[in-house]
């Protein structure tokens, strides 16, 4: 099935809506949808090949997703997430992963562990090649793999919604700028889960996640901002 016509298996309206879901949030986390640019209807509706309720179902779905702005008599638009945004985002998650990597240690068996190190291997491998792309990767399969074993599933589902919001705000070059101190991390809560101790793995998330906010407050400060050379945010 076309992933640009949604109706072509007969579908009932729920799962039209589900895809229509999908779809338009793929488009919104990759960039094809940019930051406040208007969701037209009448050619979201022609491209996916469905009427317009399943479509509007879908976009009130990502309004409450929190990726997607709903205007009275605007229309809705692709959310821009600020700088602001994005630090209130990083003091919630640091709480959530501290809680959730409390919980994973204290779960995380021999074989979980094993994946954890070989996320890390990797991210020394890609950070070493400064290979943005693939470190971005293994970094959310690093936090992905910890969520997931800490078993609570509010926990993972508001992580999910978290993360989302801050794929809006891209910044390949504050990635990359933050690599080698944010592996550095990594190394310290993984010698937590190793050596079994719950709390030094809680303390060492929250410490990640928070110094993680100081480094993105440091780079776009404005003199960092006119000093920078290289790739321009994506």
């Amino acid at each position: 099935m076309s992933a640009e016509d949604l109706s072509a298996d007969l579908l009932n309206p729920m799962s039209l809506t589900e895809l229509a879901r999908q779809r338009l949030e793929s488009m919104i986390l990759s960039g094809e949808l940019g930051a406040d640019e208007r969701l037209n209807e009448k050619a979201l509706s022609t491209r996916f090949g469905i009427s317009r309720g399943p479509l509007r179902e879908a976009i009130r779905a990502l309004h409450h997703a929190g990726l997607v702005d709903m205007i009275a008599n605007r229309g809705a638009f692709v959310r821009k997430v600020s700088l602001r945004d994005v630090l209130e985002i990083y003091h919630i998650r640091a709480g959530l992963e501290r809680a959730g990597a409390r919980l994973a240690c204290e779960s995380a068996r021999a074989s979980d562990i094993e994946v954890l190190r070989d996320l890390v291997k990797r991210m020394d491998i890609a950070e070493h090649e400064q290979d943005y792309e693939t470190y971005f990767d293994l970094n959310l399969q690093f936090h992905n793999v910890i969520h997931d074993l800490s078993g609570n599933s509010r926990l993972i589902r508001l992580y999910a919604q978290l993360s989302q919001e801050l794929s809006l705000f891209r910044q390949h070059t504050i990635m990359q700028s933050r690599m080698q101190a944010s592996n550095a991390e990594h190394h310290i809560i993984l010698q937590a889960f190793e050596a079994a101790d719950p709390e030094a793995a809680a303390a060492a998330m929250e410490e990640h996640v928070l110094t993680s906010a100081v480094r993105l407050r440091l780079v776009l400060s404005p003199q960092n901002q006119s000093e920078k050379q290289g790739p321009r945010p994506a």
